[in-house]
């Protein structure tokens, strides 16, 4: 009530009331304008706060997009290095197996050949040692049966003697 006074005991007039409710009616205007401007501000605020949480989180979310796909990149690029190594060690493996193999094969090759030689060499050895026994016995043979003559005849001899 901007500046009057409300007197008491004073008759209420329909004149009296009449501004003193313009007076009401102007402070609840003013009251609810400062309220509505303070909430206005207080809602700005509040929505720009908000704004700039959203805008951070949209950040965020996108560099946790980026990191995603450089990961799946890095990811596939790390599979990539470790097929192509995979690969690298089985051609490796691949290739010394091969090696060993042909080394193998030429050693028992070799092997083979030596004993095959040497096989022949007892063979021949042994044919050689057979042939000389053969004569050996032969030559006893041929002895002891000289010899037996020789005591056929002496017995002969002796036969004729005695009687």
């Amino acid at each position: 009530m901007k500046g009057k006074k409300v007197i008491k005991n004073e008759a209420l007039t329909r004149g009296k009331i009449v501004p003193m409710l313009e007076d009401i009616k102007d402070l609840i205007k003013s009251t609810a304008k400062g309220t509505e401007t303070a909430l206005r501000e207080e809602f700005s605020t509040g929505l720009g706060k908000l704004e700039k949480r959203m805008e951070t989180v949209e950040y965020a979310v996108t560099e946790h997009s980026k990191m995603m796909k450089d990961l799946k990149v890095e990811v596939q690029g790390v599979r990539t290095e470790l097929k192509e190594d995979i690969q690298g060690v089985h051609a490796e493996l691949t290739d010394k197996i091969d090696g060993v193999r042909t080394e193998l094969k030429t050693e028992i090759q070799s092997v083979r050949t030596e004993l095959k030689t040497e096989i022949q060499s007892v063979r021949t050895d042994l044919k050689d040692e057979m042939h000389h026994m053969e004569d050996r016995l032969s030559k006893k043979i041929d002895r002891n049966a000289t010899r037996l003559e020789d005591h056929e005849v002496r017995m002969s001899a002796l036969e004729t003697h005695r009687l």
